[in-house]
């Protein structure tokens, strides 16, 4: 729960130190972002599903906070937008930042999370932390940390949304979670046997995700704005190609934790830039420190768990051996 907030809000620099560990602020924060993962994860396992569901329902999460409470998709006023609030800017909503923001709140807010609970805790990983009493109080928690958002923020701007706009974001929230549960377990599933790539390849197909996603969707102002958003997702797809074409099923903690610190490093890079040229975000560059800290333990902690993957898996026939025995035998 404060992994989401945290790499959601505090390592990106939207919600600098001052404000993450603000009482007020910072409870708000754990309690949206919390709900809404821990949500996401039960929900998925309930349906047994995988991460074609969990990303999914990372978007949907995404629609909820930045188009229905925060307001931001609709809002050509909204702070963090800039030339965003009119370039690709249509029927009322900012759909160059909405494509933009969605695709980040389902990897970074709700998916890495999840990921790296499961390595710290591998005991739990593929295991339901709540029972059923559980499971149905977080959506009460969530909306409640929703309805909080909202309220707070037609405080702070003199926005109002539209009615066919507000239904339209709510639609589209919808349809992401019926895809959610109606997507194959296997639709994401990476192909049999040990990682082709090195940790380092995968630390830079993480680093040229995150970063031609953060200005590629501004990099297109002057053409039609459809251009650039269909570039990103067409490149980012790709990049979700390369990922499960590569990744293995053994020995691949490392080369998945080298993934998303890349995923991460644009963010980190800039933590150092912020703090520099702008006293609001002061103790930023203690963040990426932080950051960097945290990520170096957690690939020494995946190291430990693929040396004892390859060790299990020596003992034993991988999936790889056991297809190439078969393939044997019919031959």
């Amino acid at each position: 729960m404060f992994a989401s907030a945290a790499i959601a809000e505090l390592m990106s620099g939207s919600s600098p130190p001052l404000e993450f560990f603000n009482p007020f602020s910072g409870s708000l924060l754990f309690v949206f972002y919390g709900c809404g993962v821990v949500l996401v994860r039960e929900t998925a396992l309930r349906w047994n599903k995988g991460f074609a569901t969990i990303l999914l329902l990372g978007a949907a999460f995404g629609i909820l906070e930045e188009g229905l409470s925060v307001k931001s998709w609709l809002d050509p006023g909204w702070m963090d937008l800039g030339t965003l609030g009119w370039y690709g800017r249509f029927w009322g909503i900012n759909w160059v930042w909405a494509v933009w923001l969605t695709l980040y709140h389902a990897v970074c807010s709700i998916t890495i999370p999840i990921i790296i609970t499961d390595m710290i805790f591998p005991q739990f990983k593929g295991v339901r932390l709540t029972d059923d009493i559980g499971w149905k109080s977080y959506p009460g928690f969530f909306l409640a940390g929703s309805v909080i958002y909202l309220f707070v923020f037609l405080c702070l701007t003199p926005y109002r949304p539209p009615v066919p706009q507000f239904w339209l974001v709510s639609t589209l929230m919808v349809l992401a979670i019926f895809l959610a549960y109606m997507v194959p377990r296997q639709l994401l599933r990476a192909n049999l046997g040990r990682p082709s790539w090195s940790p380092a390849q995968f630390f830079a197909l993480g680093s040229f995700f995150m970063f031609f996603s953060f200005i590629g969707f501004g990099s297109g102002i002057g053409s039609i704005p459809i251009l650039p958003v269909m570039v990103v997702c067409a490149v980012d797809l790709f990049v979700l190609v390369l990922l499960i074409t590569h990744f293995g099923t053994e020995g691949n903690n490392r080369h998945l934790v080298a993934f998303m610190a890349g995923c991460e490093s644009p963010f980190i890079f800039l933590g150092f830039i912020y703090e520099f040229f702008n006293v609001g975000f002061l103790a930023m560059s203690l963040v990426s420190i932080g950051s960097i800290i945290w990520f170096v333990w957690l690939y020494k902690r995946a190291e430990k768990m693929d040396l004892n993957d390859l060790s299990t898996n020596n003992a034993r026939p991988s999936p790889t051996r056991i297809k190439a025995a078969l393939t044997a035998i019919k031959l």
